[in-house]
């Protein structure tokens, strides 16, 4: 498709928002159609397979992704949209409930979504838990985007930071500035792309719960932090580290798996 024609299909999705925002499901719609073709770029090479995309909104992403996928199912917490069921193609469900739950459990491989900010570090760990899901596109806050793609020893670098670097290839697109949206957010957001790397395993659950402990002192020596965390293993495994002097915050994410799982 040539970008004249995704831009005059674009025009006619973008009319005018009749829908007054609900703030406590962080509505904000994407209305550029140049941030919207980011999205549509970055998934053309999966082209002929099936989509899941979470917040289906008035259907900016919706309708140009469906051109290129077998199926889309668009999933809206919404039900103020139903009129969409009448006016979407008919490669494309739109079904009603909580994507929190459908990214849980669902078998499709790709993965959109123009995230809700409440609801983003939430659908990044169903994602991490779901080896279905190998590719997705999703736009989020940019400080989220930052915290995810964030170096050991950088401000945003954390439990979120190790979590999706050990799974997942990780790249920021694009930045959609906040006046691309209505109504306009406080921040800015970024469009990132995710490619699966390795598989969740359910020891991971641990890591889970020693990465929150970790970073709830991301400024202290990290060998005492690794002790309060794992008690007398800690000590034993401190050859995992590079460096003994290091502070959490200094912890790359093979380090912290071989603190957890090494034998």
């Amino acid at each position: 498709m040539s970008y004249e024609d995704f831009y005059l299909i674009c025009k006619k999705i973008n009319k005018k928002i009749e829908f007054k925002a609900i703030k406590k499901l962080s509505q904000h719609f994407l209305l550029d159609c140049d941030s919207i073709k980011v999205f549509y770029d970055n998934l053309v090479k999966y082209k002929n397979q099936d989509f899941l995309e979470i917040g289906t909104g008035i259907g900016t992403i919706t309708f140009p992704i469906s051109l290129i996928a077998k199926r889309v199912i668009t999933v809206e917490i919404d039900r103020r949209f139903s009129y969409l069921k009448k006016e979407l193609p008919n490669n494309v469900e739109i079904v009603f409930g909580d994507g929190l739950e459908f990214v849980k459990s669902t078998r499709i491989p790709i993965l959109i979504s123009n995230m809700p900010y409440s609801i983003s570090s939430n659908l990044l760990i169903n994602l991490s838990k779901n080896n279905n899901i190998r590719h997705s596109v999703l736009g989020m806050q940019k400080e989220v985007a930052e915290r995810i793609t964030a170096k050991p020893g950088e401000e945003n670098y954390g439990r979120l930071s190790v979590i999706m670097q050990l799974l997942f290839n990780i790249k920021i697109v694009a930045t959609i500035p906040s006046e691309k949206f209505f109504p306009k957010p406080k921040v800015d957001s970024s469009i990132v792309v995710i490619e699966r790397m390795n598989l969740w395993k359910d020891e991971f659950n641990l890591l889970e719960k020693f990465t929150s402990c970790l970073f709830s002192q991301k400024n202290k020596k990290a060998q005492k932090i690794i002790n309060n965390c794992l008690g007398n293993i800690g000590q034993i495994r401190s050859n995992c580290l590079q460096d003994n002097n290091k502070r959490v915050k200094d912890l790359t994410p093979k380090e912290i798996l071989c603190l957890l799982f090494y034998k």
